[in-house]
């Protein structure tokens, strides 16, 4: 099923090109100086966004002349609810009526440019930039570039660079002498979320003046390291630095497994984070850590975003998702599970982590 409905997206988006008369290409925008309104483009997962917040921040900074509207999906629609660079945030709902609701509410804002903040081909937001026919459309060179006007060549590969170098090409479609070594993350954590956070450390007592933020959820179960892992290493952090503690984030499919890694770890110095029912509050406690240790990449982009020092496991051929702009750490390994990365590397990675940033 789901491959029909890849090959009708695909249909249409070629229809839709074949039926809408072709416009102009161009090598950058011309007129950057003018007060263009921009869409920009990018329904798809929280980590996908997070990645592309460098692009976002690099727009307003530099053109703070452009009125900025985003369209993102279902799954990270509450990322950049309290940005105020962005004048109105709209959400893809997968629901015929409500892209047809969807599109003809765009049409009417009669955008100057629209940016496609993806890498990779994706039909959906072709045909979006299609139907919605701003005079211009910016895409990084893939499969779906027809779509756009504005191609900008991918110079670096997700195999040969991080995630953000590669969206942050993107910039050179406005200005080709782009500084891509200006590139930063960022998240609008609002005050009320920090205040909040900062309430749930203060139950550690001021005998923890370091406080790492252990994630032990992932994105699938090869990426979950294993309870007795946890435990290990939790325990090798406490026993070695008696003013550090230990705060197990997690999400709420994965509380069995939390609370048998706090019974395993035993000690007061060890606390299961609190509920976490809006994506805020996840990164509030991430915000209010020292460090964080994490094998989901998303938690990891929270942690770039937030300046937070981040150790990392990944499999090895997932390097364009590392942590970035902040100092870290990543343990690999070539397995097809991340449960076989051992203990005691993570640990020394963590130590070497916390005596690089002067936390030992």
């Amino acid at each position: 099923m789901k491959t029909l409905e890849i090959i009708s997206r695909r249909g249409l988006a070629k229809l839709i090109k074949w039926l809408l008369p072709s416009q102009t290409p161009f090598k950058t925008l011309p007129h950057p100086e003018k007060p263009y309104t921009l869409l920009l483009l990018r329904p798809a997962r929280i980590g996908d966004l997070l990645v592309s917040t460098p692009v976002i921040r690099a727009i307003w900074s530099h053109y703070p002349h452009f009125t900025l509207d985003m369209l993102l999906g279902e799954k990270n629609a509450q990322l950049l609810s309290a940005d105020t660079h962005l004048r109105q945030i709209f959400v893809y709902r997968k629901n015929p009526f409500r892209i047809w609701q969807l599109i003809v509410t765009l049409r009417r804002q009669r955008y100057d440019v629209i940016i496609d903040l993806g890498h990779d081909r994706s039909t959906t937001v072709a045909i979006l930039m299609q139907l919605l026919r701003a005079p211009y459309r910016i895409s990084l060179a893939k499969k779906t570039d027809y779509a756009a006007n504005i191609v900008v060549p991918q110079q670096i590969t997700p195999q040969e660079g991080h995630m953000i170098q590669v969206l942050g090409q993107l910039m050179l479609a406005l200005d080709d002498s782009f500084d891509m070594t200006t590139l930063r993350p960022y998240y609008p954590l609002s005050e009320q979320r920090q205040q909040w956070a900062t309430r749930q450390r203060q139950q550690f007592g001021q005998a923890v003046e370091r406080l790492i933020a252990v994630n032990i959820s992932a994105s699938s179960p090869t990426r979950f390291w294993g309870v007795e892992n946890f435990i290990q290493l939790s325990r090798l952090l406490l026993d070695n630095d008696p003013q550090c503690g230990v705060w197990l984030l997690h999400a709420p499919s994965d509380q069995a497994q939390a609370n048998q890694i706090l019974i395993g770890v035993g000690s007061e110095r060890c606390q299961l984070s609190p509920p976490t029912p809006h994506i805020d509050d996840f990164a509030a406690l991430i915000h209010c850590s020292d460090v964080l240790l994490s094998p989901d990449t998303s938690a990891i982009h929270f942690a770039s975003a937030l300046g937070i020092p981040t150790v990392g496991l990944f499999q090895t051929k997932n390097t364009q998702w590392h942590p970035f702009g902040v100092p870290y750490r990543v343990v690999e390994t070539a397995a097809d599970t991340l449960a076989a990365i051992p203990v005691e590397e993570v640990f020394g990675a963590t130590r070497q982590l916390m005596q690089q940033c002067g936390m030992t």
